[in-house]
């Protein structure tokens, strides 16, 4: 079930990951940049970075744990 790795996100995260999967920010190649992130999101592209840094932790730490 996707529902509890998207409860360990802040709002503001959710946000973020949406904005970079809708923009193609994951896609082979990028559709996107973190700096056009940033434009879209009104952020500057090093919290765009933070953020995308944080979620993918957050993400990849929530997956890892459930199999152990």
């Amino acid at each position: 079930s996707v529902s509890p790795l998207l409860v360990s996100l802040t709002e503001r995260q959710q946000e973020v990951l949406a904005t970079a999967v809708s923009h193609g920010y994951y896609n082979m190649p990028r559709e996107t940049t973190q700096a056009e992130l940033a434009t879209e999101l009104d952020l500057s592209s090093g919290t765009v970075a933070d953020h995308l840094r944080r979620i993918e932790n957050k993400l990849a730490s929530t997956v890892a744990n459930s199999w152990v």
